[in-house]
């Protein structure tokens, strides 16, 4: 079997270019409200073409059991998503007549309330698993990968505070967000939040296994740190704060430093807070009337999901308006809990093997942790993030932004690969032969 170091070669420049490229395509679709407006959307979907493109240019490294298997519980999901939107005919949700005339159109017959919502969540789900399926080829260079997306997310996180620190950003382009809380150029301050988080967290972990203080890639790490823990106390999101406080905890235990690296990344962390934590004080006086809020929400939306366990009802805001009970405090977009409106949007069987699915994922990447080195910054950092992201949308919503899922399925990609054995020798290399052996063809 080849070595790590053969492995290296095999992926390299080809799977970290075109990571970087998928990247990129994932950071500029956040310009369109997080990935959610329509373009914002393609890039996502191109992005993921890239990945399932690329998985036929290198020897693929050997899936173990456990992805094979959350591909196939991942592939499942996005199955019984398109299933949803097929025209059934007797097959129809009870709903659709009901619901068609808030889509201006006639009722298709199908599974889910709209069948368009439903096609487009298909071909999403379908792009963050090519986008992940690259990252785990590209694992071998996950330090310079992970360093990539945390400069990046600072850059964007600067241009985000920049814009919303006055009411026309550069650009001409307008400030339509919260007032007094950034989240430039996401839909919302959660999104923007979580965004900052990913990267924080990204230099976390270079951080805090830096051989040393010295050095330019030190100062680097320290500044992308610096500014996205700032972007997110900005936010003045109070779930985002809280979750990101958690996940920070969580990836300096799975890293356990031998040194007390952290303290100036605490402190630098507190002094942030005192700065930048009087919108988030500010909010908390108003956290009992949210609290309430999206108690109402989850119990109407568990309410709906438990109407239709098996099947789902497809797009949840729409049915949310048109199926749970009376609802006077305007529109839902969302349930405010992955969970339940998974449930709600898919089914008890569907949301079931996505759970498999993540669960298999997060515990290939807890095998990376056990490695040493860059294995063990990856590892820990997807399982950071994934801490960040899980929390936070218990009682908020940020990963159903495309931008963001797509970035966490690339972050948890670097680090499930990391445990991968390495790729088979191209061919090529077999041709050139050795000083003692005669050339092979």
């Amino acid at each position: 079997m080849p070595s790590a170091a053969e492995d290296a070669q095999v992926t390299r420049p080809l799977a970290p270019m075109l990571t970087i490229l998928v990247v990129a395509l994932v950071l500029v679709s956040g310009f369109g409200q997080g990935g959610e407006a329509l373009w914002g959307q393609g890039l996502v979907a191109i992005a993921g073409a890239v990945g399932w493109s690329a998985m036929a240019l290198w020897p693929r490294r050997p899936w173990p059991a456990a992805l094979r298997g959350a591909g196939l519980a991942w592939g499942l999901v996005i199955l019984w998503t398109v299933i949803q939107a097929l025209p059934l005919g007797i097959a129809a949700h009870p709903s659709w007549f009901g619901v068609a005339s808030l889509l201006g159109m006639p009722a298709a017959g199908s599974i889910a309330v709209d069948p368009q919502a439903s096609f487009d969540a298909a071909i999403r789900l379908a792009a963050y698993a090519g986008v992940f399926a690259l990252a785990v080829q590209a694992a071998p260079s996950s330090t310079l990968l992970l360093s990539a997306i945390a400069v990046a997310v600072a850059a964007v996180a600067s241009l985000g505070l920049a814009v919303d620190s006055q009411t026309v950003g550069p650009a001409g382009l307008m400030k339509v967000r919260h007032w007094g809380d950034a989240a430039f150029p996401f839909a919302n301050r959660n999104h923007y939040s979580v965004f900052a988080g990913i990267g924080a967290l990204a230099a976390l972990g270079q951080l805090v296994t830096a051989p040393s203080y010295r050095g330019w890639r030190t100062v680097i790490w320290l500044s992308v740190l610096l500014v996205c823990l700032g972007a997110a106390f900005a936010s003045h999101s109070r779930a985002g704060l809280a979750a990101l406080a958690v996940a920070s905890a969580a990836m300096i235990v799975y890293l356990n430093p031998r040194r007390r690296v952290w303290l100036p990344v605490v402190l630098a962390g507190l002094a942030l807070a005192g700065i930048l934590t009087a919108g988030t004080l500010a909010r908390l006086e108003t956290l009992d009337e949210a609290l309430a809020l999206r108690g109402s929400i989850i119990a109407a939306a568990a309410g709906l999901a438990t109407q239709y366990p098996w099947t789902g009802v497809g797009s949840f805001d729409l049915a949310f308006q048109a199926i749970a009970p009376a609802w006077n405090e305007g529109m839902v977009q969302s349930a405010h809990n992955i969970l339940i409106e998974s449930l709600a949007e898919r089914g008890w069987p569907s949301t079931l093997a996505a759970i498999v699915a993540i669960g298999l994922v997060l515990g290939q990447c807890a095998r990376s942790i056990a490695l040493s080195g860059n294995g063990k910054v990856a590892g820990a950092t997807a399982i950071g993030v994934a801490t960040l992201v899980l929390l936070h949308g218990m009682v908020d919503f940020s990963v159903y932004a495309p931008t963001i899922a797509a970035l966490v399925a690339i972050v948890l990609g670097l680090g499930a690969g990391q445990a991968l054995a390495p790729a088979p020798a191209p061919p090529i290399g077999l041709a050139r032969g050795n000083p003692f052996e005669g050339a092979r063809a």
